[in-house]
């Protein structure tokens, strides 16, 4: 019943039967990620944000802030397309209907409701939404129960995609689509831009990340190389 309710889109009735049968916590679970997934989907495939930047990126989330909730626009970019930017603008609707949502769960299954609804979506200001919506939930079942070693190595894997939808949304629109995947993993999606010679890209990753100065990489490695590289030839050709 709850698979054929879903299946009609009516998700509101779908709550009120697993409420009334008393039907275990996952099922109920299931019925908020399908219906935020539909929710965030409908948002994501609206005229309006499809014609924001080419790939629905432009109408929420920010590149500096710790937090989800401004909006992007574009800027020019010497190399191709736009670049993602902060505005001013306010948060979609939908983040605001998710957000009450989320909070109506504790907050383990709110993270892990967040996470999940992240392998649905396309757009990275909605993945840097779930992202950020996920790791403040953890934070509160951290703070009411604790870290052990589990809840640690999933708090580091939040912050990695954090700042990989992040580098992302700094990648001019035309070849972001080309990079996309790598968002959970920002040390192979910094090496993929150094080897793709995307030289003033990879200065404007660095400007917002410097810890990727840092990265632990061997002397003689083929991203140092392409690193070099990149970055010497493209001072040589502005200085």
């Amino acid at each position: 019943i709850v698979d054929s309710l879903l299946s009609s889109s009516h998700y509101a009735l779908a709550r009120r039967f697993a409420t009334l049968v008393g039907l275990p916590a996952t099922t109920s679970l299931k019925i908020e990620e399908q219906h935020l997934l539909f929710l965030l989907r409908k948002h994501e495939s609206s005229p309006a944000l499809q014609g924001s930047s080419g790939d629905g990126d432009g109408a929420a989330g920010d590149v500096d802030s710790n937090r989800g909730g401004g909006g992007v626009e574009s800027s020019g970019d010497p190399e191709s397309g736009a670049v993602e930017v902060p505005s001013n603008r306010p948060p979609p609707l939908v983040y605001s209907t998710i957000r009450q949502r989320l909070s109506l769960l504790s907050a383990l299954d709110a993270s892990t409701l967040a996470r999940q609804l992240l392998r649905g979506v396309k757009s990275n200001t909605t993945r840097l939404f779930l992202v950020r919506s996920a790791l403040e939930s953890l934070a509160l079942h951290v703070s009411s129960v604790g870290e052990d070693e589990e809840l640690s190595t999933l708090r580091s894997d939040l912050k990695l995609q954090e700042i990989g939808v992040q580098m992302l949304l700094l990648i001019p629109s035309k070849v972001r689509a080309s990079f996309d995947s790598l968002y959970s993993s920002p040390a192979i999606l910094f090496e993929s831009l150094v080897m793709s010679e995307l030289t003033s890209v990879v200065q404007t990753v660095l400007t917002h990340f410097p810890s990727l100065r840092e990265t632990d990489v061997a002397p003689n490695s083929l991203f140092l190389f392409y690193a070099k590289k990149a970055i010497f030839d493209y001072r040589r050709g502005t200085g």
